[in-house]
């Protein structure tokens, strides 16, 4: 029954019915991707450790970013090392973000 004492009309039964289906299908997409893997492969461990590997080394190459780009700039104008230290971070985010794709792609979905 509805607020007003009236129970739902065939439209709004049927609207409720294909918005449960969606978000059920919706929910359910992930799991479908998943279903093309392999149940056992004899490479699995190769490809988690090279995808943690890239991971790792973009976090330090990325980190070491920042800091070369200061003792570059080193007793320059105080303008010149806030862009170089702006840009520095863009591109240490760049590496970083590149660094978790690499993983991602390698190691957590390789099928």
């Amino acid at each position: 029954m509805g607020a007003r004492g009236r129970s739902l009309s065939r439209r709004g039964v049927a609207g409720l019915w294909a918005a449960a289906c969606a978000a059920a299908w919706l929910g359910a997409a992930p799991a479908f991707a998943l279903r093309q893997c392999p149940m056992v492969s004899d490479d699995a461990g190769l490809f988690a450790f090279l995808g943690v590997a890239c991971l790792v080394l973009a976090v330090v190459v990325g980190s070491a970013v920042p800091w070369m780009t200061f003792r570059r700039l080193r007793g320059r104008r105080a303008a010149v090392v806030a862009v170089g230290m702006l840009l520095a971070v863009v591109a240490m985010l760049a590496i970083w973000g590149a660094g978790i794709w690499v993983w991602g792609a390698w190691a957590v979905m390789r099928c």
